[in-house]
């Protein structure tokens, strides 16, 4: 079984959901984290399992590929938490400039097929061959996953926000869900590409011409664990308390 899965509740390892409907993901007795001296003047520890908790859960995601991702996906009250929790991000003014389309069921097939079609469209310069062998994995990233998620960002253009600020606060809407899915136990792995870049999948998708989508995030349950992944060197890439020196102004 996968560890994040054996973490978070039933995993989809064995072939069940991954977590009790009604089951609290916080609910797991684990070690508290005491500092230098022995003694934690914070939190009483029912509050630090629980952050404990959240922690690891945040330490074990990774991205699982859309051909390792199956039924079961998440029930419709299960991805209304998951899409809420999604959307409580940072957000300058409190614009909310993102707004998300959920495909499920019937509907990831059919805009899967309207994808291929769009593509075949704008590439038909390619060899037949490489034509059909990407037309089709377009249509089949929709139609092998439960569920997909796009995560449009729609910025307001009647602010002195900056665009990209707007679109970074969509960036963390994708994050934010892929956490959330891993929370309750499925997969996800987000997304971009021609379906994310291109003017024909816009079209597709209903959008307005000043908005674009960030992420397609696919969901479901995983069916084997992924790998782990090589982690960044914080002692590369972080530096502490640094100052340039002045700069000679003469």
């Amino acid at each position: 079984m996968c560890e994040s899965a054996e973490s978070l509740g039933q995993g989809a390892a064995d072939g069940k959901r991954p977590m009790a409907h009604n089951s609290d993901p916080y609910r797991q007795e684990v070690s508290p984290a005491i500092p230098a001296g022995g003694v934690y003047h914070g939190a009483p520890s029912s509050v630090l399992h629980a952050g404990e908790h959240a922690l690891r859960s945040l330490e074990s995601r990774r991205s699982v590929g859309q051909g390792f991702l199956s039924e079961p996906g998440p029930r419709r009250e299960e991805l209304f938490r998951i899409l809420s929790i999604a959307t409580c991000v940072p957000d300058h003014g409190n614009l909310e400039p993102w707004r998300l389309i959920v495909f499920s069921d019937d509907t990831r097939i059919a805009v899967g097929e309207r994808l291929s079609a769009a593509y075949r469209h704008e590439n038909n310069f390619m060899e037949l061959h490489r034509l059909e062998k990407f037309a089709n994995s377009v249509c089949q990233a929709f139609s092998c996953t439960p569920l997909t998620v796009l995560v449009i960002s729609s910025p307001s253009l009647m602010t002195n926000i900056p665009i990209s600020e707007q679109e970074a606060s969509a960036a963390a809407v994708c994050m934010n869900m892929l956490n959330a899915v891993h929370a309750y136990g499925f997969g996800a792995k987000w997304v971009t590409g021609w379906a994310a870049s291109s003017t024909s999948a816009a079209a597709v998708y209903g959008l307005n011409t000043h908005e674009r989508v960030v992420g397609i995030i696919h969901i479901g349950t995983s069916t084997e664990c992924p790998k782990e992944r090589k982690r960044p060197d914080l002692n590369r890439i972080v530096r502490y308390n640094l100052i340039e020196e002045e700069p000679n102004l003469t």
